[in-house]
């Protein structure tokens, strides 16, 4: 029973590796992202245009004070 646990546990542990390879897991809620091998450039409200690079990520929140964006780089 344990070993049936372990090995089960074990095929999760492999199969989120692989996932996370492909789509980096942590950056989905960001508002714009790019996968592993993967370029992207778009244009901000203001006219300001962004180019992400490979695994990184870009988020905007609008608070009241003003708009705050990040970016996230790639490992």
């Amino acid at each position: 029973m344990l070993r049936g646990a372990l090995a089960l546990g074990g095929i999760g542990v492999a199969t989120a590796l692989v996932a996370d390879r492909l789509t980096p897991l942590g950056q989905l809620m960001a508002d714009w992202h790019t996968g592993t091998g993967e370029r992207r450039e778009f244009t901000l409200a203001d006219g300001t245009t962004v180019l992400l690079d490979a695994r990184s990520a870009w988020m905007c929140a609008m608070p009241r004070a003003g708009p705050r964006c990040s970016c996230a780089p790639g490992p």
